[in-house]
């Protein structure tokens, strides 16, 4: 309501209310005056403070979300991918790296928001001359071998990857 009705009042306030739901949420927390944290709210929240130094805790809480809610695992990731890509952060690789495994653990890998953006997260990652993002990219280059769904989404890092694929 806020965000739709009351722009200003709700920017002016979400950096507070990020950080009480911060504070909640590394305590373990993800209820606030017993009403449960909308997930999608708290990175939109937190995403508000537009601080790169919360990338640890932004993934602390991924890990927190994703164990109290398993179901909603495709979500959380990709939202926790979405932010620590606004903010070029590179602890998202790990994440990244899981999500890919899972996608190749499949038989044929469903799209999924998580996927989606774990593409994007590790392209922007490589193009900015992360040295971990560029060799993930050319170690998946290489997994992904007879899996060109997979692969035709890393060709925006390819001239990053090191060491560089041949050409296909």
């Amino acid at each position: 309501f806020l965000k739709v009705h009351r722009t200003a009042e709700f920017l002016a306030h979400a950096p507070a209310l990020a950080q009480l739901l911060l504070s909640h949420l590394r305590r373990g927390e993800t209820t606030l005056d017993g009403k449960p944290v909308y997930l999608g709210r708290w990175f939109h929240l937190l995403g508000q403070l537009g601080n790169p130094s919360l990338s640890a805790d932004a993934v602390a809480v991924a890990e927190l979300l994703q164990r109290n809610h398993p179901d909603q695992q495709d979500v959380i990731l990709h939202s926790v991918l979405q932010l620590l890509a606004d903010w070029r952060s590179p602890l998202g690789l790990p994440i990244a790296e899981t999500v890919f495994l899972s996608a190749l653990s499949q038989p044929v890998p469903r799209r999924s928001l998580s996927l989606s953006q774990a593409f994007h997260y590790l392209r922007a990652q490589a193009n900015q001359g992360s040295v971990d993002a560029q060799r993930l990219a050319a170690s998946l280059w290489q997994k992904f071998h007879g899996r060109s769904e997979l692969r035709c989404e890393l060709i925006g890092a390819r001239r990053a990857m090191q060491p560089s694929p041949p050409a296909t």
